[in-house]
């Protein structure tokens, strides 16, 4: 049953726009006939949002940040929902109907006119990535699915059978559940970590959910600060309701939402999945626009056992990036060498071989890098260095069986993740 949608809040929470995507696929089987109506859906919604003041469940946020959601609501129901998704819905028309090549032009007019062709995320600069395999296996077998055994590659949300791509995600609970495997259960798992050598050269198009991490969070902590919202967002354009880069963010939430629908009616002879047309179709726009990858959320947790805690739900442990390979038919490598050379790749672990990394040993190690940092600056290593790596995790929660609660830390999962965190961090200490 979709929830009570009462304030920008509700409307923008993930799991709350997962039932009413769930609500479209039950009333309309059709995949076309889903989307239009998720599009009534929101439509109906944003109509009906009061103040967050009056929210019951947002309703003693503080009230400069009810007071800057509800002004920014003024600015979101100034967007037309029907320009932004009816092309989506069209090009899937034109590409189930047969005509990919107008399906392809239909998306890259929208996208331009939202100016897609001209971004990229910074949002990836810090913390590292995950990657993980059943079985037990080595460092090399964790690289992306090699070009010779395109055979093994399925249909992916945003890519083809026998194309790959290195799927990494922000989190171990994430890539045990995208991997379809139980995330209380992951003895016979292997994973690693990835790191970006230089972020700033690639260019990432970033489906997640901006607007938390770009607003809501950095809003709160202002305004606990003590300061004045209303004075900054009146003097300082980027705080303001009425800043581009935030509608452009509610923008991106939409696009989003329509590329997350989950499949349905799966058996094992199934090969199409209709839900996977417009992601797909999104994801060979930003190959063929100069993106090195594409970055989403997750649909494959579950947000019933894994859930955070708090008013605002960043849903960072749910996301994922695809990182597009390049096929060089000249060369004899079984891998895109140029992509992987761009990332610092951990050697693997297993849950039986790691030990329990405690919070001292961490913060331990962070003041080693700051202090050496300060003492001899190496290109702002603090910042790059994950710092801030439990940012996004600490208020994450499993809630199983009902009515226990366990952090994310003492789980399986929360373990491994430390484990990793701690060897990269051990890891920074090399680079002076």
């Amino acid at each position: 049953m979709p929830r009570d949608l009462r304030c920008l809040l509700c409307f923008l929470d993930d799991d709350a726009q997962a039932d009413l995507r769930l609500e479209a696929q039950q009333l309309q089987p059709r995949h076309e006939r889903a989307l239009a109506h998720y599009i009534r859906l929101l439509n109906d919604a944003l109509a009906r949002l009061g103040g967050v003041a009056q929210c019951p469940l947002h309703g003693t946020n503080d009230p400069q940040v009810a007071w800057w959601t509800d002004e920014f609501l003024q600015t979101v129901r100034r967007i037309n929902i029907d320009d932004v998704c009816r092309p989506l819905i069209t090009s899937y028309e034109e590409f189930v109907g047969g005509h990919i090549q107008r399906a392809t032009e239909t998306l890259d007019a929208m996208l331009r006119q939202f100016g897609y062709h001209q971004r990229a995320s910074n949002r990836f600069t810090k913390g590292i990535f995950f990657r993980g395999r059943t079985g037990s296996l080595t460092r090399y077998e964790l690289f992306h699915i090699p070009f010779t055994k395109r055979q093994c590659i399925k249909n992916q949300r945003y890519s083809l059978s026998g194309q790959p791509l290195l799927y990494l995600g922000l989190s171990i609970v994430d890539v045990v559940s995208e991997l379809r495997g139980d995330p209380l259960n992951i003895a016979g798992f292997t994973f690693c970590y990835y790191w970006l050598r230089e972020p700033e050269k690639v260019r990432v198009l970033d489906l997640g959910n901006a607007l938390q991490h770009m607003i809501f969070n950095n809003l709160r902590g202002v305004a606990a600060a003590g300061a004045n919202v209303r004075d900054i967002a009146a003097t300082n354009p980027s705080f303001s309701p009425a800043f581009p880069p935030y509608t452009e963010a509610f923008v991106t939430f939409l696009i989003a939402a329509m590329c997350s629908f989950r499949r349905t009616n799966i058996t094992k002879d199934d090969t199409f999945a209709p839900e996977y047309v417009v992601p797909q179709l999104l994801a060979h726009w930003a190959r063929t626009n100069g993106y090195d990858g594409i970055a989403y959320a997750s649909t494959r947790v579950d947000a019933a056992n894994w859930q955070m805690s708090g008013f605002v739900k960043p849903n960072h442990y749910r996301e994922n990036v695809a990182f597009f390979t390049h096929f060089d038919p000249r060369s004899n490598d079984e891998h895109d060498l140029a992509l992987l050379n761009r990332f610092e790749i951990s050697d693997v672990v297993q849950l039986a071989r790691i030990r329990a990394v405690t919070d001292g040993e961490l913060q331990a190690l962070r003041r080693q890098i700051v202090a050496l940092e300060n003492a001899n600056p190496k290109g702002n290593i603090i910042a790059r260095s994950g710092i801030e790596l439990d940012v996004g995790f600490e208020g994450l929660e499993l809630h199983d069986p009902p009515g226990t609660v366990t952090p994310y830390a003492a789980t399986d999962c929360g373990k491994v993740q430390r484990h990793l965190q701690f060897q990269f961090l051990t890891a920074r200490l090399s680079d002076w």
